[in-house]
Formats: structure tokens, sequence, C-alpha cells
């Protein structure tokens, strides 16, 4: 056989390997682990609403402004203003119902680094007349998740596509934040901004399932994911009169992940 046949019958093996039948995504009664990692991109929700909190006599931020009036103007921000891409990984037990269908056991971590942004300003009054800004930098974004879901192959062999739903409940680590007030030298540090606490969580995948080899399966997949907020901290926060700014907090995001799925 000449050079070229033989590379084209053999890549028409690999190509035909690669799309054979191998052992099906979900199975009546089949179980399945996956371990899958990716990205969340933050694109809503809230981090904090907005409040005028009057101070009468900023000496108590910085005793060299004694006497010096100010109200503190604080601006809404939203989720992708403080976070914009968190990392996950996470675990998956799968529980077939069909060859087409499954229930799903999910426990994901997130993780978001919290950026430094301009929250409002400080309107100080005479002598000073002028709005000063004030800073916030917020600490991570931390969050176990465990939820209960359904996810349906459209197809029985090779290539699948798949879309999949889930809910539960959200484990969301306590946060603090340092707020700055650069031009009057004012920094309040270690701010507590909001209690650990468990929120709903909830979300859907769009995907598809990739057979690597006998019963291995590569699964890409983007979805859009909602977690609740946690419990606001106004130990340090009602004091300033900005007891209502943490309320909120609920996130949206948009999951970019790639599960490596091994049937049991």
């Amino acid at each position: 056989m000449s050079r070229p046949r033989t590379i084209l019958a053999v890549s028409c093996g690999l190509a035909a390997a690669a799309l054979a039948p191998t052992a099906a995504q979900a199975e009546a009664g089949a179980l399945s682990i996956s371990l899958s990692g990716g990205a969340d991109f933050a694109v809503g929700g809230t981090m904090h609403d907005g409040a005028n909190a009057p101070i009468a006599d900023l000496g108590v931020l910085n005793p060299a402004l004694a006497g010096i009036p100010a109200t503190l103007q604080i601006e809404p921000r939203s989720q992708d203003d403080v976070y914009d891409r968190a990392w996950t990984i996470g675990g998956e037990i799968g529980y077939g119902l069909s060859d087409t269908g499954e229930l799903l056991l999910s426990v994901r971590y997130t993780k978001a680094k919290g950026n430094l942004i301009n929250v409002g300003g400080a309107a100080a009054g005479a002598p000073v007349n002028a709005t000063l800004p004030v800073f916030g930098d917020f600490g991570d974004y931390k969050a176990l998740a465990l939820e209960l879901g359904y996810r349906q192959y459209l197809g029985t062999e090779g290539i699948r596509p798949f879309i999949a739903a889930r809910a539960g409940a959200t484990r969301i680590s306590a946060i603090a934040a340092d707020f700055t007030v650069p031009d009057a030298d004012i920094a309040l540090n270690g701010v507590p901004f909001s209690k650990g606490s468990w929120a709903f969580s909830g979300g859907a995948d769009l995907g598809l399932s990739i057979p690597l080899a006998q019963g291995v399966h590569l699964e890409p997949e983007v979805g859009i994911q909602y977690t609740g907020g946690a419990g606001g901290d106004d130990s340090a926060l009602g004091g300033l009169g900005l007891g209502t700014i943490n309320d909120k907090g609920e996130r949206w995001g948009v999951p970019v992940r790639v599960r490596l799925k091994f049937a049991l």
C-alpha cells in the first residue's frame, strides 16, 4: 500500500475509534464519578447597596479632623465590580435513570479574589468643603456548594450534547473589607462585612459528552449559576450608619467547566 493510502487508512481508523460507541454516559442503575474544574465569571448580583450616613465629627475616625462633620455617600456596587472571575473545582456522583438521563449529587468549591474599588465619597464640611473618595478592598469570596440535579443526554452513542439543572445550598465564608479615605488619612481595616452562612444556590448547564475510552468521557460545559447572599454583619457598619448596605449579596455567574467522568 502506498504511503498516502496508509496515512488515509490510519486516519480513518482513528476517527472511527473516536466515534465508536463506548459505555453509555447514563445507564439505568449505573453509577459514575466525575472531577471538574474551570472558571466562573460574575455577571450580576448586588455586592452592596447605597446609603447616605451623616457623621457628626470625623475626629472619631481621625483625631486630626476633630470638629469636621461629613456625610458618607456610599454607592451601590455589583458582584462583578468586586469579583470578576472565580476558580472552581468539584466532584460529582451520577446515578443513571436510563441510557439518556441521570441524577446528580455534586460538591463544588469556588474562590474569587476581591478587588479594590471606589465605593463612594465622604462629603466633608468646613473647612474641608470637599467630597473625598472612599475605597473598599474586599476579602476573597469562598463558597462550598452541595447540589442535587438531573442531566439529560441527547442521543445514546458518540459525542452527545446534554442539558442539566441543579439546586441546593452553598456555604459562603465570612467576608471582611478594608475601607479607606486616603485624602483624609482614614483607614478602617478588617471591617466585618458579611457573616459565614448558608444560601440557596442553583443553575443550569449546556455541554457535550465526548468519549475518550471505554467508560471515560470528557464533558466541557457552560452554564448560568445563582447563589444567594450571605447574612450581613453589622457589628462595625451599624455604628457608621451603614447597617443596610450589606443586606443582599446574591451572585450571578457564568461557569465554564471541564469534567472528566468515569463509569463504575
